[in-house]
């Protein structure tokens, strides 16, 4: 059975092993999750039993965990190395949310460029508008000038039939 120091002395330059026996155990006990998040939650249950020293390193409760001679050291070792693992966490904790962040700035910066060009579509139609616009009002005023000959020619015509009527009577 592994004691506490031979545990901690393998492990001590794999920080990988370091917690590796009780993170095994614990992530198991967050099945349903994603790998990544499994293993750190059960680091951080293994990180929070071993700082209340309610388990020794190998996993057996802390009454049974072998003492050593400079078991204060070891005990000391460890904490700094808790912590160290814990400064590890967060970052990765923050690691991930700066991915997050950087893909929703993707996706706005995406959203951004479509709604660029939504814009210049309407503004192109803004302008083949106004184009057609001044095309409808070149076609009224020919229609209205058109209009006005006429009713100025049917005038004359009417102006000269009553003239023609009153000189012959």
């Amino acid at each position: 059975m592994p004691t506490f120091e031979s545990g901690f002395r393998k492990s001590h330059s794999d920080p990988a092993l370091l917690f590796s026996p009780m993170a095994a155990v614990f992530a198991t006990a967050f099945q349903g999750m994603d790998r990544q998040e499994s293993q750190q939650r059960g680091m951080q249950t293994a990180i929070h039993l071993l700082k209340s020293q309610t388990i020794g390193f190998d996993g057996t409760p802390a009454a049974t965990a072998s003492p050593t001679e400079d078991h204060n050291q070891d005990l000391e070792n460890l904490k700094q190395r808790v912590g160290r693992v814990e400064q590890d966490l967060n970052l990765v904790s923050l690691v991930k949310r700066a991915e997050v962040t950087d893909g929703k700035l993707n996706q706005m910066s995406d959203t951004v460029a479509d709604i660029g060009g939504n814009l210049k579509k309407l503004f192109d139609n803004q302008v083949e508008l106004v184009i057609k616009l001044k095309n409808v009002e070149r076609a009224v005023n020919a229609i209205c000038k058109t209009v006005a000959l006429l009713v100025g020619l049917i005038m004359a015509i009417v102006v000269g039939l009553f003239a023609a009527l009153v000189i012959y009577r």
